[in-house]
């Protein structure tokens, strides 16, 4: 978007933000948000805490694959994909391989 030549938009004559520029209005649920993490923290106790643990770890145990899922994120963090393309004419074959699935394939454990 060109830089208005009136500099009606709060941008000088090169298009970036002019000296004063109050900026955006901001997130208008920010206030909100903040309110209810803390009502949340409030209510929630460490016991509560560790209840919710233990039952992801028992459904984790007896196969709820989301229970795993969302207890090994929490606690190890999001696993990192990385994608392969391999393909001819510009078509590549995508494929979304576990980075340790990577790295063994680059530089295996033998």
């Amino acid at each position: 978007m060109a830089p208005s030549p009136n500099r009606s938009n709060g941008r000088d004559g090169r298009g970036r933000f002019a000296v004063g520029n109050a900026g955006g209005p901001g997130n208008p649920f920010a206030k909100s948000v903040g309110e209810l993490r803390k009502a949340l923290f409030d209510a929630v106790t460490a016991e509560d805490l560790r209840a919710v643990t233990q039952m992801l770890i028992r459904k984790a145990k007896g196969g709820d694959v989301a229970a795993a899922r969302e207890l090994l994120d929490r606690t190890l963090g999001k696993s990192q994909m990385m994608v392969a393309l391999n393909g001819t004419l510009g078509m590549p074959n995508v494929k979304a391989l576990p980075a340790d699935v990577i790295a063994d394939i680059v530089d295996p454990k033998v």
